[in-house]
C-alpha cells in the first residue's frame, strides 16, 4: 500500500534503514518508521511529517496529535492471511490476528473510535481489493480528496508477491 501511494504521487515518511526479517516477501522494504520512532509521543504530529503518508499499526493511532488532521487508509485483511504472514515474518501469530473474533472486534472498535474523532477521516481498504482491483480501490481515496493518481499508484501493485506471500 505504501509503495502504491508513493507511486501515486504522495510523499512518505519512513526509515529507509529499518529492515525486517521478511525481506524475501517485501523486496522493496516495509516503508515503516523504526520501533524507536514509533514510540515518540505525537510522532505523526511533527512538523516535518505534515502532509505526508506514514504507515502506522492501528494500536499506535492513540498517539496521534489531536490538533492535526489525519486521512487514514485502514487496511483490512483476512486474519488467516495475517497469521500466515506473521508466522513467516516472525515465527508466530501475534495479537489480535491470533483469533478471528478478537481481530474483528478490534477493527470494529477502531472504526467506532475513528468515527468519533473530529480530526480523522478514513477509508477502509481490503487488501485483496487493492491487489486485484487496484485502480478501482485506490479511486476510493480520491473520493475522499487524497491527492493521488490511482492509475500510477496501481503500477506498484504486484499480485505475484501477494500470491507468493499467501501461498
Amino acid at each position: 500500500m505504501m509503495r502504491s501511494l508513493i507511486f501515486g504521487g504522495l510523499e512518505a515518511v519512513y526509515d529507509s534503514e529499518y529492515k525486517r526479517v521478511d525481506e524475501e516477501y517485501n523486496p522493496y522494504g516495509c516503508f515503516e518508521l523504526s520501533r524507536e520512532q514509533m514510540k515518540e509521543n505525537g510522532f505523526l504530529g511533527l512538523p516535518e511529517r505534515k502532509g505526508k503518508v506514514c504507515k502506522v499499526m492501528y494500536k499506535q493511532l492513540c498517539k496521534i496529535d489531536p490538533s492535526s488532521q489525519y486521512k487514514i487508509a485502514l487496511m483490512l485483511r483476512d486474519p488467516r492471511d495475517i497469521r500466515e504472514s506473521q508466522k513467516r515474518a516472525i515465527g508466530a501469530a501475534i495479537y489480535p490476528a491470533h483469533d478471528d473474533r478478537v481481530y474483528w472486534y478490534e477493527m470494529q472498535e477502531l472504526m467506532k473510535w475513528m468515527d468519533e474523532q473530529p480530526n480523522i477521516s478514513y477509508v477502509p481498504i481490503w487488501a485483496e481489493d487493492l491487489i486485484y482491483s487496484s485502480v478501482k480501490t485506490l479511486s476510493k481515496l480520491n473520493a475522499q480528496n487524497w491527492p493521488t493518481d490511482p492509475e500510477k499508484a496501481s503500477l506498484a501493485i504486484e499480485p505475484e508477491l501477494w500470491k507468493k506471500w499467501n501461498s
